[in-house]
């Protein structure tokens, strides 16, 4: 079966790109507000409230007898839990003051439920010029659709058509492109919802669909107008046979893909971006639209 390219408009996976504030080269960034939040952000979650929960069960251990530390050890612990938490709080308050002002950032934080925090964890993880599609922007936030080799037999994902792997040279390891070494009488090519695989990076950002999954509940909670298409997934779902775990998920995905197409939508344009109109209006004919401001989206000015 022939193999084909992966199209242009699909995202490399955030571990070679500038938007990863985590990545150890630090030569050629450009440092945006958005990418200045990223590194806030970033140092909040990976090192001060990583070494807040860390502490914290440290004491939780000592306090339930497990562990076993003397008076001033657990004293220790104790301040530095104080101190992780200021540190915590107060890189909290800085990312803030450096979204605000950020015009895709004002926007996202007028739909009801999402906060100036929920804004700076997804619009941070995301290079908008990069992605030239709405598909573009589903599949690195997790909700792509990729081609990979399936087992005739099991039905089971084997590996990716094509992806990124991590190879040893020497003593360090490089990442690099490669086909699937596929056995083409025991396996065939299917289009799947993109999903972690060994040995592979993954093809989307991992910490960007995890920002998603908390926006989701934000919006849930806040009763967002975009809840509408949640329930109405989630029911149809149910009806349809489908557990009720699995529903809340695809329901979540359905709702996610749609606040994705409008931000999509509302930073281009904000960045005189071209945009083009969705795949299913253009290519499948598909009449209904959700327009951006019934969700509470504002109007861009004039140029």
């Amino acid at each position: 079966m022939p193999k084909t390219n992966p199209a242009n408009d699909v995202l490399e996976s955030d571990t070679d790109s500038q938007i990863d504030p985590t990545n150890n080269s630090y030569e050629n960034l450009d440092y945006t507000p958005l990418m200045v939040v990223a590194v806030l952000e970033t140092m909040r979650d990976r090192v001060f409230q990583k070494a807040r929960i860390s502490t914290t069960n440290r004491i939780s251990a000592i306090e339930r007898g497990s562990s076993k530390a003397s008076p001033e050890t657990e004293t220790l612990f104790r301040g530095w839990l104080d101190r992780f938490q200021e540190l915590e709080a107060e890189i909290t308050t800085q990312a803030i003051g450096a979204c605000k002002g950020i015009p895709i950032v004002e926007d996202m934080v007028a739909l009801r439920g999402i906060s100036y925090v929920t804004a700076a964890k997804v619009l941070s993880k995301i290079n908008i010029t990069q992605a030239n599609t709405i598909a573009a922007l589903w599949r690195y936030a997790g909700y792509g659709i990729g081609e990979y080799w399936v087992n005739n037999e099991t039905g089971k994902i084997a590996g990716p058509v094509f992806g990124y792997r991590f190879v040893k040279q020497g003593e360090t390891k490089v990442r690099e492109f490669a086909a699937f070494d596929a056995d083409e009488t025991s396996m065939h090519i299917e289009k799947r919802r993109d999903q972690l695989l060994e040995g592979w990076v993954s093809p989307f950002n991992r910490r960007l669909k995890t920002a998603l999954f908390t926006a989701a509940d934000s919006l849930i909670k806040a009763r967002s107008p975009y809840t509408a298409i949640y329930y109405e997934t989630k029911e149809a779902k149910l009806q349809a046979g489908i557990p009720r775990g699995h529903a809340h998920m695809q329901a979540i995905r359905k709702m996610n893909k749609i606040l994705l197409s409008h931000l999509w939508l509302q930073w281009r344009e904000r960045e005189g971006l071209p945009v083009r109109v969705p795949y299913a209006q253009e290519k499948l004919g598909h009449t209904t639209i959700l327009e951006r401001s019934t969700f509470g989206w504002p109007a861009i000015e004039a140029r």
